[in-house]
């Protein structure tokens, strides 16, 4: 009989008497295996020839023989070792401690692995640790008094972060071309924005072949499912020709590192936007606000109340402090190749860019064409998954619905064929200012409503 220590390392008390019981099962299983044994043994001494008759006593003369001894009862263990009965097991922990005793840890054999395992001394410590998952010892209910002294759960701690000073704008470097304006290409090296400009011309190619491909592939559907099939013979042809070759080959990810620039244009970002005047770009601040809509009372008020302890956000949205991203990446110009969900489902893609990139919206700027808007640059590959999802008709028919995501890939490491490579945007991040994320869990929020249930008793 075999029991996985998962069932024995448990928090409630019946599981280990289950397998306790179990265990005594075994050993009566046992005990009568071996009685068995021991009386076939005696069934096949009864089986063999009988002995030869005695001889005729002869008159008796003396005083009969003293009765032979009675026999001895059957023992309960192997007869391999009936010369001498085993010494009584002793277990290697002292058995006064109540944790051990309840568990019923000195039934278990000598060679379960459990044993030694649950013979720990931090066995006591792991068995009054909070449970994560279901448990029978989550029925019993919580003692009020310990409810009241407890926090409010809080899976995902805030960042505890300094206001710190505001982003300074970088002046123009004293070997900075003087007296004119500066020219996009004359931040690198000669040759080197072309190459530049080279890869995103054909990034945008091979994005705009794989829209026009899928659009064709729509219209081949809905010409495939006309009813007209003769009418639209040569139109489905001609669709069916084009989509029969080869589709664009995206470009690899190309790296271009601040040594590819002169010394007077490195470690400084650049506001290219105008690519026949480029200037430092200035930080938002105070004097030079960002286009939003944010709710800047709420947070100062929110902030306030809760004595919120990321200051350094509270700076940069309450105190007109700018916006910061605060990653500390490496300075140079990226063009990431995209993710293969995204060169797959194109269609889904241009939606939702569309939808971002809309006045109403502005999320996405638009109109660079195949300049670069700021030097260094990060262009970085996006992808495109999808999630089954149900709903139910108003007369209760479930049907599945296929919802995409876009997603932007900022934690990918940039590496090109020429062996140049650069870290992703979130290496940068001082990760002393992120702590972990962890999501809520339905234990979270049964213990919150009970110490708040519980508060509202008093």
């Amino acid at each position: 009989m075999v029991i996985t220590s998962g069932y024995f390392v448990a928090d409630d008390r019946r599981v280990a008497a289950t397998r306790v019981d179990l265990l005594h099962a075994e050993h009566k299983h046992d005990h009568m295996a071996m009685r068995q044994r021991v009386v076939d043994s005696d069934d096949l001494r009864s089986t063999r020839a009988p002995p030869p008759p005695p001889p005729s006593p002869a008159p008796q003369t003396s005083p009969p023989p003293p009765p032979p001894p009675p026999r001895a009862p059957l023992l309960s263990w192997p007869r391999a070792n009936l010369a001498s009965p085993p010494p009584p097991w002793q277990p290697p922990w002292p058995t006064t401690a109540p944790t051990l005793a309840l568990s019923g840890i000195h039934l278990l054999p000598a060679t379960w692995t459990e044993r030694e395992e649950l013979a720990r001394g931090d066995f006591a410590a792991e068995r009054a640790a909070q449970l994560r998952f279901i448990s029978k010892r989550r029925a019993e209910e919580a003692d009020p008094d310990e409810l009241l002294g407890c926090p409010l759960p809080t899976p995902h701690p805030p960042s505890i972060t300094h206001a710190r000073a505001a982003c300074t704008h970088s002046p123009l470097p004293d070997t900075a071309p003087r007296g004119r304006p500066i020219a996009v290409d004359e931040l690198f090296f000669p040759g080197v924005y072309f190459e530049i400009q080279a890869a995103i011309t054909d990034l945008a190619a091979a994005v705009a072949d794989r829209l026009e491909r899928a659009c064709q592939a729509a219209r081949l559907s809905a010409l495939r499912a006309a009813s007209d099939q003769t009418a639209s013979a040569g139109k489905r042809t001609a669709l069916e020709a084009t989509l029969s070759r080869q589709a664009t080959r995206f470009p690899q990810t190309r790296v271009w590192g601040p040594e590819q620039q002169p010394e007077w244009a490195r470690s400084i970002v650049w506001d290219c936007r105008d690519p026949a005047s480029c200037i430092p770009l200035r930080p938002s601040g105070i004097d030079n606000p960002v286009a939003d809509d944010v709710n800047r009372d709420f947070f100062a008020r929110e902030g306030s109340a809760l004595n919120w302890p990321d200051a350094e956000m509270l700076r940069q949205i309450v105190d007109g402090g700018g916006v910061e991203g605060d990653s500390r990446c490496e300075f140079s110009t990226v063009v990431m190749r995209h993710h293969g969900g995204l060169r797959d489902n194109i269609g889904p893609v241009a939606t939702s860019i569309d939808a971002d990139a809309a006045p109403a919206r502005g999320w996405i700027s638009t109109g660079h064409g195949q300049h670069l808007p700021f030097v260094p640059g990060c262009c970085v590959a996006k992808n495109c998954v999808s999630k089954e999802r149900y709903k139910v008709s108003a007369d209760g028919v479930v049907s599945s619905v296929t919802k995409w995501r876009v997603t932007t890939d900022d934690s990918m490491e940039a590496v090109d064929p020429n062996g140049r490579s650069t870290g992703s945007r979130n290496d940068g991040l001082f990760r002393a200012d992120w702590p972990p994320t962890l999501l809520p869990t339905p234990q979270t929020l049964a213990e919150a409503v009970a110490i708040v249930q519980t508060v509202a008793r008093l």
